[in-house]
Formats: structure tokens, sequence, C-alpha cells
């Protein structure tokens, strides 16, 4: 069982993911965005391979009719590792968005969360990786936390979630 939702198993194997592929991420996320009338869009991705997964998502997510009137003005890398991006959110700053995608993980999400705050970003709304939506982590970055913060999260998480059969029958199977 992975919890990150940047593996796609092979159908019928015994690998379990939670939530759905990286292509269905980068839809879900951008049409809720779209919904609240967000249509300027920045994405800040680290160079690891839930960045790669994050940019190959969101950039075919975008060609789709439906987010046509939707605008990617910034995209911008870092390494995992950095300690700092202060020179990404300052240009991601320039480019005014309505709304920044970072599914980084981890100390990545947390340097991210910081560099909003120290550019005054604090209200940018921000879609970040399920994987962080931890109480012991969001309470350990709480001096810092967006304000308008949430996460991709699958059906799994919620436990009155309307999910096709088939999907139920597969975490029947991995809860049993």
């Amino acid at each position: 069982y992975c919890v990150s939702p940047f593996i796609n198993p092979p159908p019928g194997s015994y690998m379990f993911v939670q939530g759905g592929s990286p292509s269905d991420g980068g839809v879900a996320t951008l049409r809720y965005l779209k919904e609240r009338g967000l249509r300027r869009v920045a994405m800040l991705d680290a160079t690891d391979a839930t960045g790669q997964a994050l940019d190959r998502a969101v950039e075919a997510a975008l060609s789709y009719p439906e987010f046509r009137t939707m605008q990617l003005v910034s995209h911008l890398h870092f390494a995992p590792q950095d300690v700092s991006v202060a020179a990404q959110v300052a240009q991601i700053k320039a480019a005014n968005p309505q709304a920044l995608i970072s599914w980084n993980l981890g100390s990545a999400f947390g340097t991210v969360a910081h560099g909003l705050h120290e550019a005054g970003l604090d209200a940018l709304p921000l879609v970040a990786a399920g994987g962080n939506a931890s109480a012991s982590q969001i309470k350990a970055l709480a001096g810092f936390m967006p304000s308008d913060m949430h996460f991709l999260v699958g059906p799994l998480w919620a436990a009155d979630s309307r999910v096709p059969k088939p999907v139920k029958d597969q975490e029947a199977i991995f809860r049993r």
C-alpha cells in the first residue's frame, strides 16, 4: 500500500494506492480552482519524481477544453533539499496568480509555506499534496501556514465518500 498519489499500479495487481492517478489529481485540482473562480494559477514543484508527476499531470489537464479559460502564469522549480524558495516566490508574486499548486511533501512543503509567508502571500490559495495533511505537521508549521490551504486527498479519507462500485470493491479488499 502506498500513500503517494504518483504511482499507477497495474490493474489486477496487489498494489494499492490512495486516491487517483496524478492525472486525476491535476484535473480535480484545476476543476476545484475553476469552480472557485480562480483562473490564474502558478505552480512551484520540486525537481524530484513527485514534482515531475505534478508537472505532467497539471500541464496535461490544462490542455482539456474545460480549462481553456485558465492560465498557468508561473511554473517554477526547486530542489527538495533547498532551504529557501525566496527567488521562486518573488517571481510567482510578480506573476500575480490567484492560486498556487505545490504538491511537495514534508520539509519541501514547509519550505514553500515559509517562502509564501515571508513574501506576504499568506492568503494565496495553496493546493498541496494530501501527504501533508498531518495534524502534527500542520501544528509545527502553524506560524506560517497559508490561511487558504487545501490538500489533495483521495476518497479513502472521507468516511461517507461516494465512489463507484469497482473502487469500493478494491477498498473492501484492502481493508480485509
